[in-house]
């Protein structure tokens, strides 16, 4: 009962208006205020002038020049040189934002350039011992790098990057030959030598598989034809060196002599011929 008294009162409470000369009242009050001011906030540069603001400009300017003159003459330095070290630096910083797929072939191009700073050193005169000494401990510490980045990739990414990766290792082959025969002495330990060759075997198989796919469809001439034989079955027994101087060496380098099927062509054609003239030097003694 007591809650439908109270919806009731409720209701007659919906009915009551307001008096129109109190909205009227109202609305010109409301109408006669005025609008509040727009503030608007500006910044003092007056900052600028000032001279303790403009020492610190002028010595950020001369320290950003002076890096950066730096930085591009370290390009230059070699193990041993003073401006080495920011040259080391640049390249750590630029190796941290190299993609995880793409670190292989980036630490190997790092490793070619480690070996062509070698190669300078052993030409030059100066400082060549001390150069030296520090010039074979950065080769060594980057093909370490490299064997290291080269075993963390998946097998799917070994696949795809083996041909660029056997590309690279064989050109550091390259490097580190020339340069061990000018300096009379290996650069990389026993230790290091079998580490490498461990991590690089499996972008080598990888890479001499599709090889011998690709000259399995194509014409060789006989001789090749029983290298190739000899490579598949060099790089099953796991000789991967004597597979990989088959491939690239032994095969390309026969590659002038005649083909096997237009040998066999010829044959024929010889053949034919003889029995040709055979036949009719035949009929022309039956004629006489």
């Amino acid at each position: 009962m007591q809650e439908e008294k109270l919806i009731r009162k409720i209701e007659k409470l919906n009915c009551i208006k307001p008096d129109s000369n109190w909205v009227l009242f109202a609305e010109q009050k409301i109408m006669a205020q005025e609008p509040a001011e727009i503030t608007t906030v500006r910044f003092d540069w007056s900052f600028v002038t000032r001279p303790a603001f403009s020492a610190a400009f002028s010595a950020f300017a001369i320290i950003s020049i002076v890096f950066s003159a730096s930085l591009t003459l370290a390009q230059n330095a070699l193990p041993g040189d003073m401006l080495y070290s920011l040259k080391k630096a640049s390249e750590t910083a630029k190796m941290a934002f190299v993609p995880a797929g793409e670190r292989p072939m980036a630490q190997l191009e790092l490793t070619k350039t480690k070996l062509a700073e070698l190669s300078r050193v052993t030409q030059g005169e100066k400082n060549q011992g001390q150069k030296l000494a520090a010039s074979i401990a950065e080769t060594q510490k980057t093909l370490q790098d490299a064997s290291k980045t080269l075993n963390q990739l998946s097998p799917q990414e070994k696949e795809q990057v083996a041909n660029q990766v056997v590309g690279q290792l064989e050109a550091i082959k390259s490097q580190k030959t020339a340069i061990e025969q000018n300096i009379k002495t290996d650069i990389l330990s026993d230790v290091q030598k079998s580490e490498l060759a461990q991590s690089a075997v499996e972008y080598y198989k990888l890479y001499l598989a599709k090889e011998i796919e690709t000259l399995e469809k194509s014409s060789l001439t006989e001789s090749q034809a029983i290298l190739l034989l000899e490579a598949k079955t060099a790089l099953a027994d796991g000789e991967v060196e004597r597979a990989m101087d088959i491939v690239v060496k032994e095969i390309p380098a026969k590659k002038d002599q005649p083909k096997i099927e237009e040998k066999e062509n010829t044959t024929t054609t010889n053949t034919t011929t003889t029995e040709q003239g055979t036949t009719t030097e035949s009929t022309t003694s039956s004629e006489q």
